[in-house]
């Protein structure tokens, strides 16, 4: 491409190209080159700042107290909200928050993730259980389970997790066939593959102990 180094060569050429092709098409070029320049500083913005919440998301899983913990993760929601660092900020609150025992506080951030996360499936799904075990924590089991019940996207594709959640509500309201039914589940679907079932096998053993309780 040719460069022209002086504000008068510039000028020409921008009174040739409107002589050749007229105003329109000027316009169409300055249009075009907006659009362009628009989308290129986006694009760095977005990798800047993917990148510095990154390096601040770092800094917070390091961090060894909590205060510190929690400091970063407010700062990564206020200023990096568009991340999944953000999300995962959320998560990291809603845990400090659980040993606080502001279960209301947690349940805010789960479900600030939950809703917020329709293109992590995995940290919604995460953020979800969370939700159901702090409930639970509050003796809410029926409001678990009504929440769980209408979660069908999630609860197909991770039914082995969600299965295992289930066994625990059906537990907490007393309706034990119904837990065994759940935590048979969620076993069925790890001993229907042998090369998960050595990935998973401390959970394995833990979803087999409650169901045996149950017995």
């Amino acid at each position: 491409m040719q460069v022209y180094s002086t504000e008068n060569e510039q000028m020409d050429q921008v009174l040739n190209f409107v002589k050749k092709y007229g105003l329109t098409g000027l316009l169409a070029v300055i249009v075009f080159l907006g659009v362009y320049w628009a989308k290129n500083y986006y694009d760095n913005y977005q990798s800047k700042n993917l990148s510095e919440a990154s390096t601040l998301y770092d800094k917070l899983t390091k961090a060894q107290k909590s205060k510190v913990k929690i400091a970063y993760a407010n700062d990564l929601l206020k200023n990096f909200e568009s991340t999944i660092y953000s999300k995962f900020a959320a998560i990291t609150l809603g845990k400090e928050a659980v040993i606080e025992k502001n279960y209301d506080k947690a349940i805010e951030h789960y479900s600030w993730v939950y809703q917020n996360s329709n293109e992590w499936e995995q940290l919604r799904a995460m953020a979800f259980e969370n939700w159901a075990r702090v409930l639970l924590i509050q003796d809410k089991a029926q409001e678990a389970l009504d929440k769980l019940n209408h979660e069908n996207a999630l609860s197909k594709k991770y039914s082995m997790m969600f299965s295992n959640l289930e066994g625990d509500i059906y537990t907490q309201l007393g309706q034990k066939d119904k837990a065994v039914i759940s935590y048979n589940k969620a076993l069925t679907l790890i001993e229907s593959n042998p090369m998960l079932i050595q990935s998973v096998k401390p959970f394995y053993d833990f979803v087999l102990l409650k169901k045996n309780e149950l017995q």
